[in-house]
């Protein structure tokens, strides 16, 4: 998944840093923020780096600042692809699917009741 950003909702956006704290991404105008999801990072040979990321809502409208307006797509691979390119080494086993890693994922989150 890719998620862009543009425009006044990076006002709300913040991101995991290393220690686990969550920082504020800065504003600036005319800029647009890409963030690359896990099938993006493997397959570009961990180019891209993950980002934990949310959205935080402002508790009230703040004054000067245009309404926040989110359109969501989610887009991936086919089910099948790889998650990642496969080991050159035959005795490594095969890297899982799209789906089935997704959902060992969303399984893992669900059992740990996690939130983030």
């Amino acid at each position: 998944m890719v998620v862009i950003v543009v425009g006044a909702a990076l006002h709300f956006w913040q991101i995991r840093d290393s220690a686990g704290q969550w920082i504020d991404v800065p504003y600036v105008p005319g800029t647009i923020l890409l963030l690359a999801g896990e099938f993006l990072h493997f397959h570009s040979n961990k180019k891209f780096t993950l980002a934990m990321h949310r959205v935080v809502l402002p508790s009230k409208v703040q004054p000067g600042q245009p309404p926040r307006c989110t359109l969501i797509w989610f887009e991936h691979a086919d089910s099948h692809q790889p998650m990642w390119p496969p080991s050159e080494d035959p005795n490594q086993p095969a890297p899982p699917g799209v789906k089935d890693y997704l959902l060992e994922k969303i399984n893992a989150a669900y059992k740990s009741g996690s939130r983030d």
